[in-house]
């Protein structure tokens, strides 16, 4: 017979393991004109989180969902991007 104090540590912690959900587009694109910029991309980071090298990895994601190359991105372009990450996961 199995009992809960059977489960390892490892596997206990596996489950309660939360599933990352990316943010809305909406939650993202505070001025509501359907895009974002790099600049208004990289305003929504962190606290503490303004060093060159993070700006550098916020740049790469922001190319990364500009899949048109126009310098912004939409909630289209988002889900796109999204939807390859769960992919890959």
């Amino acid at each position: 017979m199995s009992t809960i104090s059977g489960i390892g540590a490892q596997s206990a912690s596996q489950l309660t393991r939360t599933v990352f959900r990316p943010p809305s587009f909406a939650s993202l694109d505070s001025n509501r004109d359907d895009s974002l910029t790099l600049d208004e991309f990289k305003l929504l980071a962190p606290k503490g989180a303004l060093n060159v090298q993070a700006n550098k990895r916020r740049e790469v994601l922001f190319l990364a969902m500009d899949t048109n190359g126009d310098g912004s991105f939409t909630s289209n372009e988002k889900d796109i991007f999204d939807k390859k990450i769960a992919d890959q996961r």
